[in-house]
């Protein structure tokens, strides 16, 4: 039985999943292609883009964006950010 315990303790731990398949899951396909569309520094210009209202509410509800430098712009939060990376890894 000595042996048998030692084995099971030496077992390798289950994988995890990468921030990308898991951004995947958690994310709606309308919600990955938001923060695809942010540009260099995380701006999303909603008119430019044609992101209906409905989407940025519920990005900015997720904690994904925040209000930009200017009236109708938003910006990705580091959350966003951090979720854009995830997915372009």
């Amino acid at each position: 039985m000595l042996g048998c315990t030692r084995i099971m303790e030496a077992r390798m731990p289950k994988p995890q999943y990468s921030a990308r398949v898991h951004a995947q899951a958690v994310l709606s396909r309308s919600q990955i292609l938001c923060l695809l569309t942010a540009d260099m520094d995380g701006d999303i210009y909603p008119e430019a883009t044609d992101t209906p209202e409905w989407l940025l509410a519920e990005m900015e509800i997720r904690g994904l964006i925040g209000l930009g430098h200017a009236p109708g712009v938003w910006r990705l939060t580091r959350d966003g950010l951090d979720a854009r990376e995830a997915l372009l890894e």
